[in-house]
Order: C-alpha cells, then sequence, then structure tokens
C-alpha cells in the first residue's frame, strides 16, 4: 500500500494526488503503531508528517482542523527551500540558506548585485503565490511577505506584539491558523485569519507550497477518534503494577503501563462539534482532488464506521457516511479500500504479525538475555495462531510477552478478555 500511494516510484500521491484511509480496528489492535509506521514510510519518501491526537486537541470547524496539521510544521525551513528553488531556476544557483543566513549576506559574496537581486525574486515569488490561480490570494500574500522576512531577515514584518504562543512572529502565528487581531493585520498588511470557511483555501493552498520547495507532500495521521464515539474516561496516566491501590488484574495494569494509558487529555466533544468534524471531513473528501500531496490517515474503533451506530457514529452524519461506505464487501482483503481493518490485515499477513511481534518484544525488553527475549517472542508469535476477536491480536501479544517476561501468570485475565481496560489506547511513541 505504502509503495503505491507514497513511493517516488510513480506512486499515487507523490504524482500529485490525494487520499484519505480509515485505519479501523478495536483498543490494542495496533492503530497508533500503524500510523507511526506509516508516518516513518512516508518521511523515508520526502513526505513532511505530522501527528494529531482528537483526545488532546480540539478537533471541529476547518479551520481547527488545519491549525492542528501546520502546528509542527517548519514555515521558515518551507521558505528556505522555496527561495533557493525560486533562485536556482533564475539562474542565480541554490544559496542553501540556514536558520540565521539571509540573501544579502550571500548576494555580498557571492558578487550579484543586492538590488537586482530583490527586485527579481520577488516578482518571481509574486507570480508563483498572489498570482497563482491554485492558491488563496490572502493566503498566499502572507505567504510571500514571510518568504521576504524569511530570505532578507526583514524582521519588522515577522515579528509584533503576539501572545506568547506566538512565538515566532506574528506573521508565522497567522499563517499557521492563529487568531491575530484586526489592527495586526492591517499593519502587516494580510487578510483576516482563518476561519472554517477559507481554512479549505488556506490548506490546498499550503499543499502548493510544500510541493514548490521540492517536497513530495503531508502526510497526517488523526489519532484518538474513539473519543468521538466512546465513553470518555479519563486517568492522569498509566497506573504502575506496583501500585499496591490499583486493584486491577496484574496483565491489565502491565498492559496500561506498556502502552502509556489512556491519555491525560481533557477534549470532550458535543454532538454539535462532534458533527462540525463530520462536516470536515465530508468536505475533505469532497476536495481531494484539489489537495496535491496529501494523505491522510485516521485512527479508530469499530463503532466509528458502524452501521448501526446512528447515534455518535459516522452513520449520525448522512453527508459523511454516503461518501464512505463501501458499496461492496469482499471476502479477501483490500489493501487499497478507503477502509483497512486492522484485525482483517494482521490475519492475512502473518509476516506483519511476526514483525510487529519482534518489536514489541524489543520494546517491552530491550535489555533482557537472549533466552528470555527468545521465549517472549515465541509466546508473541503464538498468539497470532489464537484466533479470540473479543482481544485483539496486538494486545494479546503484548501480553504474552508481559507473562513470559515474568507479569504474575495466574492474575485473571478474564476480565481483560472481557473488555476490562477497553479505555487503553496504544502509544504512539517509538517501540509502542
Amino acid at each position: 500500500m505504502q509503495r503505491q500511494y507514497l513511493s517516488t516510484d510513480r506512486g499515487f500521491v507523490f504524482e500529485g494526488g490525494a487520499k484519505i484511509k480509515l485505519i479501523i480496528g478495536p483498543t490494542g489492535a495496533g492503530k497508533t503503531r500503524f500510523l507511526a509506521d506509516l508516518a516513518t514510510m512516508a518521511r523515508q519518501e520526502g513526505f513532511l508528517t505530522t501527528h494529531v491526537d482528537a483526545r488532546t486537541v480540539q478537533l471541529g470547524g476547518f479551520d481547527q482542523l488545519y491549525s492542528a496539521l501546520a502546528a509542527r510544521l517548519d514555515f521558515a525551513a518551507l521558505a528556505r527551500r522555496v527561495v533557493g528553488r525560486v533562485l536556482a531556476e533564475l539562474g542565480y544557483g541554490d544559496p542553501g540558506l540556514k536558520p540565521g543566513e539571509t540573501l544579502s549576506a550571500w548576494a555580498s559574496v557571492s558578487g550579484h548585485d543586492v538590488g537586482r537581486l530583490r527586485v527579481k525574486l520577488s516578482e518571481e515569488l509574486h507570480r508563483r503565490l498572489p498570482e497563482n490561480p491554485n492558491m488563496d490570494y490572502g493566503y498566499a500574500s502572507g505567504l510571500l511577505r514571510w518568504c521576504d522576512a524569511i530570505a532578507w531577515n526583514a524582521e519588522e514584518d515577522a515579528v509584533g506584539d503576539a501572545d506568547p504562543a506566538a512565538a515566532g512572529g506574528l506573521l508565522e502565528y497567522w499563517l499557521r491558523g492563529g487568531r491575530v487581531a484586526v489592527r495586526d493585520c492591517n499593519r502587516l498588511r494580510l487578510r483576516r485569519s482563518s476561519d472554517r470557511f477559507t481554512a479549505r483555501l488556506w490548506l490546498r493552498s499550503l499543499l502548493h507550497f510544500i510541493r514548490m520547495a521540492g517536497i513530495s507532500g503531508l502526510f497526517g495521521a488523526i489519532d484518538g477518534l474513539d473519543v468521538l464515539v466512546e465513553p470518555q474516561v479519563r486517568h492522569t496516566g498509566g497506573a504502575s503494577s506496583a501500585d499496591p491501590g490499583d486493584a486491577r488484574p496484574a496483565t491489565v495494569q502491565a498492559w496500561t503501563a506498556f502502552a502509556g494509558g489512556p491519555g491525560g487529555g481533557s477534549v470532550r466533544y458535543t454532538k454539535q462539534r462532534r458533527d462540525d468534524l463530520y462536516e470536515c471531513l465530508r468536505a475533505l473528501i469532497d476536495d481531494m482532488g484539489l489537495m496535491p500531496g496529501f494523505f491522510l490517515a485516521l485512527a479508530g474503533p469499530p463503532a466509528l464506521v458502524d452501521p448501526s451506530n446512528e447515534r455518535t457514529g459516522f452513520r449520525s452524519y448522512p453527508a459523511l457516511a454516503e461518501r464512505v461506505e463501501n458499496d461492496v464487501e469482499t471476502v479477501e482483503l483490500n489493501r487499497f479500500a478507503d477502509e483497512i481493518q486492522l484485525e482483517r490485515l494482521w490475519a492475512a499477513d502473518p509476516e506483519a504479525g511476526r514483525a510487529l511481534a519482534d518489536r514489541l518484544v524489543s520494546a517491552i525488553a530491550p535489555h533482557a538475555d537472549f533466552g528470555v527475549r527468545q521465549r517472549a517472542l515465541a509466546a508473541a508469535r503464538d498468539q497470532w495462531a489464537v484466533r479470540d476477536v473479543r482481544v485483539s491480536a496486538v494486545r494479546r501479544s503484548v501480553l504474552a510477552v508481559l507473562n513470559a517476561m515474568g507479569a504474575d501468570a495466574d492474575s485473571d485475565r478474564t476480565a481483560l478478555a472481557s473488555g476490562e481496560g477497553a479505555d487503553l489506547e496504544e502509544g504512539y511513541g517509538d517501540g509502542q
């Protein structure tokens, strides 16, 4: 799947297409790990990657989605790359600007006339940004000013009396979707800040800007969509198996410690906010043909797409449900369907299961001796032959490894198999 969509060798998204994928699986099925692996593959193919957890970041309208996706992108590096590519095409060569370096210093060393260089660069950037019919004029004008600020160190344009959250300056804060006062927008000659109507155009424009920088595209991962459909039980963190006040079975405690618990997020979704997010996803699906180099992966539980869940799932928003439902249910696993059922994927790919077991052992017992690691690995692999639909194969593998590493083998596993601790989700970090 990764090769067909993201590969530099005629991959669909790499070539300028766009795709949304639903990663569906019960708690512990490996959704977060799957997203992390996809992100790693995307980075290897030259994509920018960003990760959003709906349990800790409020999502709703398109403006919130845009801000979440743009939060961790390096806008300064993007500007330097765009400026470098434009200068190379103008015949000046790519200066390869680094943080803190300016075109003025580079031009002086290279023997170029600074005034002429600045005029030619400004004209070409204006043609490629504000005059680009594929980009929102207001947002592209902001990008033009941003490129100028980064290339020439025009700090008076990039900074201001911003909120502390806007540490990178008002202009960068505005580009990331932050709310900037009207007087500051006027001072910087910017249009109004993004809202749920203009943010769709901003995201499209950002994707074009990323491609201008010579980058394959943007891979976005949205995890934790179980918060939309499941009871929102919140804890301060995973309980330690050594905690005398924790009455849960030892294997449940060990799983919590391994997975990092459900997180400390406190975001809650009302029906209105959930509908706002569903409308946002509906709009994204409709706009995929206008989003070059965009791959969005959404991870959630089966209840999200359950046809009988008309209260909180996709079925509760008919406009979205009509766009994501499959017309034909195939017997064999289809890796290119818009919806990927992880349990079916693992069952159809034993080699992937064995590879995941190897990672689990390395994550849980990186310093164990060879014999213990081999027992843990064998225990994990054995679990992939067990067909127990009550507990995901990944969770059963983790528990098998934990038991092999010395967890209480006589603890009450019936409670875990029946779903106790179902509010626990796997961690996103390396090795999880």
